[in-house]
């Protein structure tokens, strides 16, 4: 999720905020500290309650809320719609997203990891287990924009 700013830019988010007087540059601070401060009420939301109702509750609840983001991002594509509403349905898609992700898909797996392994071979598990994840992303995002 650390391309959502690059994202939202290409979406003329930064253009509509600088037609506000932002520069570029701040427009573009303005956006990741927006989608920060959208993002920690989630963390908080997520800690209390994976807790209360677990993990695998918390996985089946934000899975369809980030199909349905993407889908609208991969829909609104079929509609001609002003450029002021376009960026604002991607921003809007794109923050819940980010928002949702780190309280399901972004944690869970990482602390599942933590858990599963028994102690004399936790470190070289989780060690492979996330050179393995950052090594798919990495493949992701070089192929991503072919």
């Amino acid at each position: 999720l650390y391309y959502a700013p690059q994202i939202l830019e290409q979406a003329g988010v930064g253009a509509l905020l600088s037609n506000l007087g932002l520069s570029s540059a701040s427009a573009s601070f303005l956006v990741n500290i927006i989608t920060t401060f959208c993002m920690l009420p989630c963390i908080a939301l997520a800690v209390r309650l994976m807790d209360i109702s677990g993990r695998r509750s918390i996985m089946l609840y934000t899975v369809p809320i980030l199909i349905v983001c993407l889908l609208i991002l991969v829909i609104k594509q079929f509609f001609q719609i002003n450029s002021v509403v376009d960026a604002a349905i991607t921003a809007i898609s794109v923050v819940v997203y980010e928002s949702v992700f780190c309280m399901g898909l972004g944690v869970i797996p990482n602390i599942i990891c933590a858990e599963i392994f028994p102690t004399s071979v936790r470190g070289i598990c989780i060690s492979l287990t996330s050179l393995t994840y950052w090594g798919c992303t990495l493949i992701v995002t070089l192929i991503f924009p072919y």
